[in-house]
């Protein structure tokens, strides 16, 4: 019976290691085969994790839900304002400003370039012109954004946004 049992361990141990294994040598393979790929990587963690949440947004059509959540906030602001329609408005004083700002110094090419080279290579969609876009053409570009820093400096023209 000893020698049965020895028999029967020896076998479950095997068989759990090739479980393992294969299971180990699996896993590896989806992370090589996804590569890079963030998105499938995040997935396959949450698949292997069982973490799967679900969605913490109410299931409906979503322009529905769009009005509704509009809705709530027009609400919110209309009982913000009936609350505050009988309490005095604030008017801070006005600041006493003893500095004048009459005239700007031009800039050189020089300072515009370390200017430039101070923004962050990030930008957004509202963005004219990229960043990335604006260093790599910088040599080509610098003399006339210094002509219009300068023109705008010297008439005092600036730029809404």
């Amino acid at each position: 019976m000893e020698e049965l049992w020895r028999e029967y361990s020896f076998e479950r141990k095997m068989y759990n290691y090739q479980i393992h294994h294969s299971k180990k040598d699996m896993i590896n393979n989806k992370i090589m085969d996804y590569g890079g790929d963030m998105r499938r990587l995040f997935a396959l963690m949450t698949q292997l994790t069982g973490t799967q949440q679900e969605n913490p947004l109410p299931s409906g059509l979503h322009h529905v839900i769009a009005e509704n959540f509009a809705d709530f906030f027009q609400q919110k602001i209309m009982t913000i304002q009936s609350h505050l329609q009988d309490k005095p408005m604030y008017n801070p004083p006005a600041p006493n400003i003893t500095t004048k700002m009459s005239t700007f110094h031009t800039l050189s090419p020089a300072q515009v370039h370390s200017i430039l080279r101070t923004l962050p290579l990030k930008s957004c969609e509202l963005d004219l012109l990229p960043t990335d876009l604006l260093r790599t053409m910088e040599p080509l570009l610098l003399p006339y954004i210094t002509t219009i820093v300068n023109s705008s400096l010297e008439q005092g023209i600036f730029p809404d946004s």
